[in-house]
């Protein structure tokens, strides 16, 4: 885990490289789309004008992630993972303020940060690349929707296309070893760990879940109008667990 010795596109919150067991666990061949979400939820759904369909859902906050995991588990007959705490905040409306995870449950959640880097590199099949399913900057636009020549942004990739200038629908692209799509680029995932800066250890660990009550939560994979650097295996970011944005969507994961 963390940024592999050599690239120099390191910043230190991915470093230092250290290697962590997890437990087995599933997790989503492809993102959460407004498909899916929408038999959940039909309303208070913002797609940016870009539509909805097999795209990826966006505008989604960490804790309507939650919500969504909680209510995909009770419609399979699944136990729940999330117990969350709502504060009422007028007279018709309530909203999540604080979620605990139940390691005992079977139910949807989302991956922690660990089974997230795991997943993007391939697991057992990976060959070390860099970006999932290369570590070739002149293929990436093959395995991940990214700032290309369809982006607007004066620092775009100009060579290269992936025919996307926003989101894609999951799945347009190539797949990691593992056969996941779009672990990079695309939008943004939610990971369940908060954030930390120095959240890489100096020594080996076993299943690593940083559950403090930080608001700041982990984002990974980089998104559609994210330069190469941005979505590489190894690149952090966080956004407050109250927002959302048209570049953070997230996967399903389940534990074994």
């Amino acid at each position: 885990m963390g940024c592999a010795n050599g690239n120099y596109d390191c910043v230190s919150d991915e470093l230092p490289v250290h290697k962590v067991e997890l437990p087995s666990f599933y997790i989503g061949t492809r993102e959460v789309t407004f498909d899916e979400f929408r038999l959940y939820r039909k309303y208070r759904l913002n797609d940016s004008a870009w539509g909805y369909d097999r795209k990826p859902v966006i505008n989604i906050s960490w804790f309507e992630a939650l919500e969504y995991c909680n209510w995909l588990s009770r419609q399979e007959g699944l136990n729940p993972c999330y117990t969350l705490r709502y504060e009422i905040y007028n007279q018709y409306n309530e909203k999540c303020v604080g979620a605990i995870w139940d390691f005992s449950k079977n139910g949807y959640r989302l991956p922690t940060e660990a089974e997230w880097e795991y997943a993007a590199r391939g697991g057992v099949y990976s060959k070390g690349y860099t970006y999932a399913g290369t570590s070739n900057k002149d293929s990436l636009y093959l395995y991940a929707n990214y700032c290309d020549t369809n982006c607007l942004s004066d620092e775009r990739d100009s060579l290269h296309s992936d025919a996307f200038g926003y989101t894609a629908p999951v799945g347009s692209l190539r797949p990691n070893e593992l056969g996941l799509y779009d672990m990079g680029g695309n939008v943004w995932e939610w990971c369940w760990d908060a954030y930390a800066p120095q959240a890489y250890s100096n020594h080996d660990e076993v299943f690593p879940i940083n559950s403090s009550l930080d608001s700041m939560r982990i984002v990974r994979g980089g998104c559609w109008y994210d330069f190469p650097s941005n979505v590489r295996i190894s690149i952090r970011n966080r956004m407050d667990f109250k927002s959302s944005d048209s570049n953070i969507g997230f996967r399903l994961a389940r534990s074994f």
